[in-house]
């Protein structure tokens, strides 16, 4: 099992940017989510397994997978603290 997650999050005044990279070939994907285009997002976890991060925006997820650990989940709780109320 590879315990290396694939997407790097890094937080900004208006959005989060993730640079996720492919691990099939060389290279890598760049989003950018603003906060107030994300509807939603869920962490879910399982010991052993580790989590997964679903973020939704409009009717659109994206899945990230943190396959070792629990890291997951402080990303979630940074996006969550971030949405607009």
């Amino acid at each position: 099992m590879n315990c290396c997650q694939n997407a790097d999050f890094d937080f900004l005044v208006n959005g989060v940017k993730v640079r996720e990279r492919n691990l099939q070939a060389d290279g890598s994907t760049l989003q950018f989510f603003p906060y107030r285009n994300i509807k939603t997002a869920r962490y879910n976890y399982t010991r052993g397994d580790g989590g997964t991060l679903t973020i939704w925006i409009a009717d659109t997820k994206y899945i990230y997978s943190f396959p070792c650990n629990d890291g997951g989940s402080k990303v979630f709780e940074q996006i969550i603290g971030n949405l607009p109320t």
